[in-house]
């Protein structure tokens, strides 16, 4: 068993918000031992992606996932897992209209997309162009996940969004493009729980909403209810493997 490794950055600084955002970047097993480029996968509250001390309800255990995934053979990213900074994270992470409520989200993706990508494509060995770069996150970083995609398409072509905040009318978000300009390929993976039924309400009204617009179930978009899911990492842990899967193969 060959094992990646984490790399924790010191703080990187966003002029316009006045804020340090931390990295935790995956590498793949044997990244160092050639000169092979990966895909690149964003995701966000780093603190939850690796091990449990980063949250009381414990981490996703991403990286044994993706080191089984490479000793099998499988496509594997490398993760670039972004803190999110403690009192702004509700701003950060909600598109500017988001239920009313002022938030940042707009200008947080474009740090993202601009100086944080240029810096990382320059340190690590990326393939390029959107049929290789997924964003992710849970709750409200799922939400951006999802808002990220449909504000720039031509930048991502993968979300993984574990349990999205996605409370408000699903036009909001599906509008920023129409349909016919979506290129392809496109995955969206998108989960909720049982006993969180106000975000399984809001995620199925939004799947029906891309339905309708001509996504398809399967091809381009996958949803799954989990019958005992809550509202914690626990939870999209253990879906990590078929959501990987779903994105990846």
């Amino acid at each position: 068993m060959k094992y990646g490794w984490i790399q924790h950055t010191p703080e990187f600084w966003h002029d316009e918000f006045g804020s340090d955002y931390r990295l935790a970047i995956y590498t793949p097993p044997g990244y160092g031992e050639s000169d092979k480029a990966y895909p690149v996968a964003y995701i966000f509250d780093a603190q939850s992606l690796y091990g449990d001390e980063g949250n009381h309800t414990g981490g996703w255990h991403l990286h044994e996932e993706l080191d089984r995934r490479a000793n099998n053979g499988q496509t594997v990213p490398i993760v670039v897992g972004i803190h999110n900074a403690n009192m702004s994270r509700m701003e950060d992470l909600s598109p500017d209209w988001f239920q009313g409520k002022k938030g940042r989200g707009d200008a947080f993706l474009k740090w993202m997309i601009g100086p944080l990508a240029d810096q990382i494509n320059q340190q690590y060995r990326i393939l390029p162009g959107r049929e290789n770069t997924m964003i992710g996150g849970a709750s409200l970083g799922g939400l951006m996940a999802v808002y990220a995609f449909f504000r720039h398409p031509d930048v991502f072509s993968k979300v993984l969004a574990m349990s999205p905040s996605l409370l408000s009318n699903p036009t909001d978000i599906t509008n920023l493009a129409k349909f016919s300009d979506l290129p392809w390929p496109r995955k969206l993976y998108l989960e909720a729980g049982a006993h969180e039924p106000e975000l399984r309400y809001g995620v199925e009204t939004f799947v029906r909403h891309m339905l309708w617009q001509g996504f398809k179930l399967g091809d381009d978009v996958m949803w799954h209810m989990d019958p005992n899911g809550v509202h914690r990492e626990s939870s999209w842990r253990q879906h990590l493997p078929f959501a990987l899967s779903y994105l990846y193969d």
